[in-house]
């Protein structure tokens, strides 16, 4: 089964029925323990492996609805790989390389056993004034709103240009040595584009909760697509990983593989 890792307890959407799921799994585990005491080990193995193909068609009949309509990412997840780390970025231009370059520079582990998707998001709308909002307050949203647009499109260009595509964007004198580091790292980076026109999430989900449901959804279908299990990490866009993060998280579930999550 696919296992979630939550770094902060800011989550409030879920990407598929996950205690529906969870409860058949502990349903599941009560029976065959209970199998196994009365010497039915077998049956215990074969109810397991029914259970979890109706997990499979459960998520299965989720991703066919959520992105059957979506620009899906290109590259398919290499067969090493144990994790993927998910990120929503909302005006974080400022900021992105912060994580992309912490995760490139992992210790214990070959950049082959992990990816990050970077979800670039924004509401396709201005915000609108509330009746209690200030004219004074509602000016500032609307900057803001403005220069996260501005921001998100960067973003999409410099994650271009760290796999190569695109050359025009701006970068520092820093930032160019972190990136030529980046690359040099092995480090998969991919962007889901909810940013640009035509692109965005609906007005009434697009926030850092819809922006993470898509992230999700792309990297469960992609340990899916491979028939596999794996990992799935979600952190901020200004996060700053340790050096052992991943390491941790693959060692963690290998020692503890009934962990649904953390």
């Amino acid at each position: 089964m696919l296992r979630a890792i939550f770094q902060r307890k800011f989550m409030n959407f879920e990407p598929f029925p996950r205690q529906k799921i969870d409860n058949q799994l502990a349903n599941a585990k009560t029976i065959g323990n209970n199998l196994k005491k009365n010497g039915h080990g077998g049956q215990a193995e074969s109810f397991a492996s029914e259970l979890t193909e109706i997990q499979r068609k459960q998520v299965d009949r989720y991703l066919e609805e959520e992105l059957v309509a979506e620009e899906r990412v290109q590259k398919p997840m290499n067969p090493n790989c144990k994790v993927s780390v998910v990120i929503p970025s909302y005006g974080e231009r400022g900021y992105i390389l912060r994580p992309i370059e912490s995760l490139a520079n992992q210790e214990g582990v070959e950049t082959n056993e992990y990816e990050l998707i970077v979800v670039v998001n924004n509401p396709p709308e201005s915000p609108a004034k509330s009746a209690k909002e200030t004219n004074a307050d509602f000016e500032r949203k609307i900057v803001q709103y403005q220069s996260a647009i501005r921001e998100n499109q960067e973003t999409l260009k410099l994650i271009k240009f760290i796999n190569g595509e695109d050359n025009d964007v701006e970068i520092s004198a820093q930032e160019k040595g972190i990136i030529e580091r980046i690359k040099a790292s092995g480090l998969k980076v991919y962007a889901i584009d909810k940013a640009s026109s035509g692109k965005t999430l609906p007005q009434e989900i697009a926030n850092v909760g819809g922006a993470r449901n898509r992230g999700v959804a792309e990297a469960v279908a992609r340990f899916l697509e491979q028939n596999r299990n794996g990992i799935i990490a979600q952190s901020d866009a200004d996060t700053r990983f340790d050096s052992k993060y991943i390491c941790n998280l693959i060692d963690t579930f290998k020692k503890r593989p009934e962990l649904v999550g953390l």
